[in-house]
């Protein structure tokens, strides 16, 4: 047995994996130094060193451009530095790897010094449904129509609707093995703690104090009913499923009260929608709960099914009275954000005048400077 093992962290998608991304980031010095991770930067010659939006950023590219060749040299570069710097593990983080991947690694199974576990979170279909729709499917997909999305298969909406999760993972565990594959299921009832402790102590890394981001980053915040409907009028302005362009830019212009907490409902589905969805899954639920978590009962997500008779009442859409104060509100963010660009134009102006006024007159250079200085400035 290898002395290194490679943690791949394959999903599920709306998961938590953003946030979990940014503070491997974050923390990418103190996981290697404390811990004996090391979470590589595979966009850079040193795979030691910091990087940009995580390996949701660059895997999916590095992925999707190589025909695979590369592969065992990419990895061993990691595993070699590993070696020579007495680490223990190697950490890889990337939602989308859990649909279809699973060949491409199993390709390097047993080309690499190492061994290999596979971490996959999964989360209830009703909510992991909603949660895509917000970020990807709304391009797409009317809110009402998303449990018949289920059986349509348009290669632009991406992997956003595959929510079998014993029929994902399986090919995983026939590749690696089922006693390499750790699951963990995506609920409040079950990490009470948050997706940050829960994926520590699965790496068994006793952190010294509450996991947190540092600084306020972009974390794919849900947002209310009201700014979804907002978004999903605009679809034609999307150029694929994975153009987060107007969502980003919500994020950053409106406030908490506009946007959801973690593990909140977001009220799409009705009750009946939601059981036939949690029936057709039922039994790819609980043969995941048995195979791969040692349930018994068979019982993979804790929460209690909804029933018919709770209280619930279909969106009635975006009218005037809720769409001005979004409008309003995005329009006041940025107006106050130009305010500023313009005080510190004008402070730099300022100065730039102060320190013309201090030139020399007599110099011979003063006056060739002031009329370079004034074409500029028009």
């Amino acid at each position: 047995m290898s002395d290194v093992t490679i943690y791949l962290h394959v999903g599920a998608t709306k998961t938590g994996t953003t946030a979990l991304q940014r503070f491997l980031e974050q923390n990418f010095s103190k996981i290697k130094d404390e811990f004996g991770f090391l979470y590589p930067n595979f966009h850079d010659k040193e795979v030691f060193s910091p990087m940009r939006d995580g390996h949701n950023y660059w895997q999916g590219f590095y992925f999707e451009n190589s025909s695979g060749s590369e592969d065992i040299e990419t990895f061993n570069r990691c595993i070699d530095y590993c070696k020579h710097n007495s680490l223990h593990s190697i950490l890889i983080s990337h939602e989308a790897l859990l649909v279809n991947w699973h060949k491409r690694f199993g390709d390097l199974a047993g080309k690499l010094d190492a061994n290999i576990k596979v971490i996959c979170y999964v989360r209830r279909q009703d909510h992991h449904l909603e949660s895509a729709w917000k970020q990807w499917g709304h391009k797409f997909v009317l809110s009402d129509k998303i449990f018949e999305s289920l059986t349509q298969q348009k290669e632009e909406w991406g992997g956003w609707r595959q929510t079998d999760w014993y029929r994902l993972i399986s090919p995983w565990a026939q590749i690696f093995g089922k006693e390499n594959i750790i699951i963990r299921p995506y609920e409040k009832e079950q990490m009470p703690d948050g997706i940050l402790s829960d994926f520590l102590e699965v790496l068994k890394i006793k952190w010294p104090e509450q996991p947190v981001l540092r600084n306020e980053v972009n974390v794919n915040s849900g947002f209310s009913r009201d700014v979804l409907e907002f978004l999903a009028l605009n679809r034609d302005f999307y150029e694929d499923h994975s153009d987060q362009r107007l969502h980003n830019m919500m994020n950053r212009v409106l406030d908490e009260s506009y946007k959801k907490k973690p593990f909140e409902s977001y009220g799409i589905l009705s009750p009946a929608e939601r059981l036939k969805i949690l029936k057709k899954y039922d039994d790819s639920n609980q043969m995941v709960a048995r195979e791969f978590l040692n349930r018994i009962d068979g019982r993979l997500f804790y929460e209690s099914w909804p029933n018919l008779d709770d209280a619930w009442e279909p969106y009635e859409g975006l009218n005037t009275a809720r769409l001005v104060p979004i409008l309003t509100k995005i329009m006041y963010k940025l107006f106050v954000r130009q305010e500023g660009v313009i005080r510190q134009q004008e402070e730099i102006l300022k100065q730039q005048n102060l320190i013309l006024s201090r030139i020399d007159d007599q110099h011979p250079l003063t006056a060739l400077l002031k009329r370079i200085y004034n074409k500029l400035k028009k």
